[in-house]
């Protein structure tokens, strides 16, 4: 059967994605897209070909954090047994979920090599190639993400029964040092860092290189070996897939057994800064916000790429591009725990009015600025092209963007629904 025809990728093809999911997905990348396009526009070469290469790295560090999350655990999972496709068809259908991350990071990508208004058709062919290694790269890293997040549940099962990593726990144990992790997330932690440093290093050996053209050489190799693991291991591609699938829904959902235990909610006594009026309110928000997306992690990512953008003495309008693509991902995160299915206006209004829950919105998203404030003032003390009252602005314009979206939320759905029924 065709690819294109199969009843799988023909059912996907008619799913329609709830408005506030489109939302918090285009708006970020758009303005990811118009920044990139606003420190591009008249680069010289040689600024493109450095931009390009610090992209890549920010590129794969993304990848390592946000695969699983994209991949695992897949909410038609009863859809894919049901119509048990085969390896192939399964491989494929894995990298289209991967697509709209692919998508963003090829025209980002794009824009770097070639949108320049001072001299658009100069050094065209090297411009070409500078792309063409980027898009090689991204393909790798895309593939290599994949691969070591899809085998990842074989490896955890392994550290659990002590086939692998057993010398390197004993040591902690002799030395008595307690892990901070359960013997099956090792893989994951691993994981992580294995694929933020391939990318990392792939970008560094190809920058080493002393002629241009010879520059794609590290990316082709780097395809090559996932190219040759991928196939290797597609004959045995959907038992990897329900394995890691299995791995991560006990790893997001449910107990975990001997071995740790699924993220917990955040108590009620953390909201303890919130004013008593607001407080059940914010709590019910952060535990369905927590839910919905690993907040921790992305705020780290965030602010770990923000440090290398100061240490690698990037330009300072490359550093303000990224925290103001920072603080509006941050603030329209929100988003998904304000739609109907999770905050129904009608129990929403009953609650509290629609001022009150402007106001919870607004204490949910402050949640994060003693971060932000930490973040910044850690650059500011310790960077000599960051100052405090950078600083200053920029918490003042995460404290506006926040109060907007508050606003907005809220007018989409409690303020809406009080219009039209009450």
């Amino acid at each position: 059967m065709n690819m294109a025809k199969h009843p799988l990728f023909h059912i996907l093809s008619k799913e329609k994605r709830p408005a506030a999911s489109l939302v918090t997905a285009y708006v970020p990348a758009c303005a990811v897209l118009l920044i990139v396009g606003w420190i591009s526009h008249s680069l010289e070469i040689s600024e493109r070909v450095l931009l390009l290469r610090y992209i890549s790295m920010i590129i794969a560090g993304i990848y390592a954090f946000i695969t699983p999350h994209l991949l695992f655990p897949d909410s038609r999972k009863t859809l894919l047994q049901q119509l048990n496709p085969s390896q192939a068809l399964l491989f494929r259908y894995q990298a289209r979920l991967l697509r709209p991350i692919t998508v963003l990071s090829i025209a980002v990508l794009f824009i770097i090599a070639y949108f320049d208004l001072r001299s658009p058709l100069d050094a065209l062919l090297f411009k070409t190639q500078m792309f063409s290694n980027g898009a090689l790269f991204l393909i790798s890293i895309t593939l290599y993400a994949l691969f070591r997040y899809l085998s990842i549940a074989e490896r955890s099962q392994k550290w659990n029964e002590g086939l692998s990593g057993k010398k390197g726990m004993d040591a902690l144990k002799e030395i008595g040092i307690v892990s901070p992790l359960s013997r099956g997330m090792y893989p994951t932690f691993m994981s992580t860092v294995m694929v933020t440093v391939a990318g990392m290093m792939a970008v560094v050996l190809s920058a080493a290189i002393p002629v241009f053209w010879a520059t794609s050489i590290p990316f082709i190799l780097f395809l090559g070996y996932v190219a040759i693991r991928i196939r290797s291991n597609l004959f045995r591609y959907d038992r990897l897939f329900y394995q890691s699938d299995a791995f991560y829904s006990e790893l997001m959902g449910q107990s975990l057994g001997k071995t740790g235990e699924a993220r917990k909610p955040a108590p009620y006594k953390a909201i303890y800064w919130v004013p008593s009026r607001w407080r059940h309110a914010v709590w019910t928000q952060t535990v369905q916000m927590d839910r919905k997306r690993p907040m921790g992690r992305i705020i780290a990512l965030f602010c770990i790429l923000f440090w290398l953008l100061l240490w690698l003495g990037s330009p300072m309008s490359w550093v303000y591009a990224w925290l103001a693509i920072f603080i509006l991902s941050k603030n329209l995160l929100l988003w998904p725990v304000s739609e109907t299915s999770l905050s129904p206006p009608v129990f929403q209004w009953w609650i509290m009015g629609t001022t009150d829950w402007i106001l919870a919105r607004f204490f949910l998203q402050l949640r994060w600025i003693p971060p932000l404030i930490l973040t910044l003032g850690a650059a500011a003390l310790f960077s000599d092209s960051f100052r405090w009252i950078d600083a200053g602005y920029v918490i003042a314009f995460d404290v506006c963007i926040s109060c907007i979206t508050s606003w907005g939320f809220t007018r989409i759905n409690e303020i809406s629904f009080k219009k039209r029924f009450i």
